[in-house]
């Protein structure tokens, strides 16, 4: 006859973890600074970019769809994607891009090329008060961003007023 009894379940100890253990490995990741989380998430987007291209020969629709969401994951804009693809569609209709070397190397020629309209230094005029607008999408760094500017402007011995 076989004796019923509460079964306790082994679990042996490198497969346990404690709370303890689980919640100093989320303490971990939110440590993590902005420039170290701003690291990883371009990573992660060159990664998407280089997957994209990777073991394709020939350029087609399919590719310039894949890429067209590949940029707007990535933040990039509406118009800026746009005016990407048509540069890339252009491109390939003069029949100047033939391969996907190619069509990498006009992505980072427009993109340097729309990002260089805005490569001005921002002259403050010491009239009057300069008004400044920030806005974006939650987590953005619209907060992080105003502190440094504040830090700047107070070193450079300007008045500022949030």
């Amino acid at each position: 006859m076989i004796e019923e009894s509460s079964v306790e379940e082994v679990v042996a100890p490198s497969e346990e973890k404690t709370h303890t253990e689980e919640d100093n490995a989320t303490k971990q990741e939110t440590k993590q600074g902005y420039f170290s989380r701003l690291k990883a998430g371009l990573a992660k987007t060159g990664a998407g970019f280089s997957n994209l291209f990777l073991g394709k020969k020939a350029i087609d629709e399919d590719l310039l769809e894949e890429l067209e969401t590949a940029l707007l994951m990535a933040d990039v804009g509406i118009e800026a994607t746009q005016e990407i693809i048509d540069d890339i569609t252009d491109g390939i209709s003069r029949k100047a891009l033939s391969n996907p070397n190619a069509v990498i190397e006009q992505l980072k020629t427009t993109m340097n090329r729309i990002l260089a309209v805005s490569d001005k230094p921002l002259v403050y005029e010491n009239k009057e008060p300069f008004v400044m607008l920030m806005v974006g999408i939650n987590g953005a760094g619209k907060t992080t961003t105003i502190g440094k500017i504040t830090q700047k402007l107070k070193a450079e011995g300007k008045s500022v007023m949030l």
